[in-house]
């Protein structure tokens, strides 16, 4: 859950809730209802977060790093037996219509 590992992060660091609110330019209470996983941080707040505490944001949002262990293959199988040909497109899986 993202809200307990902002809060990991935060101690880690050494900070206050008052201390990253400041550097997020959020006011106290918001950052304290993202601890307590009552809101959830915007993507530019995440990569803000992902900065200071000086992980990827795999890691913030996921709890694990980014790994392609065979999922792009499986993908990309789908899209070549795909009867619309449509869900390739300059190497890259585009969409999934099935």
């Amino acid at each position: 859950m993202i809200a307990q590992r902002i809060v990991e992060l935060r101690k880690r660091r050494g900070m206050s809730q008052g201390q990253l609110a400041k550097v997020l330019s959020i006011s106290a209470s918001t950052e304290g209802m993202y601890e307590q996983g009552r809101r959830t941080p915007s993507i530019d707040t995440l990569i803000t977060m992902s900065q200071i505490f000086g992980v990827s944001l795999d890691y913030l949002i996921t709890g694990t790093e980014f790994s392609n262990s065979g999922s792009a293959a499986k993908w990309e199988q789908i899209a070549y037996d795909c009867p619309c040909r449509t869900c390739y497109w300059k190497n890259e899986v585009v969409k999934n219509c099935k």
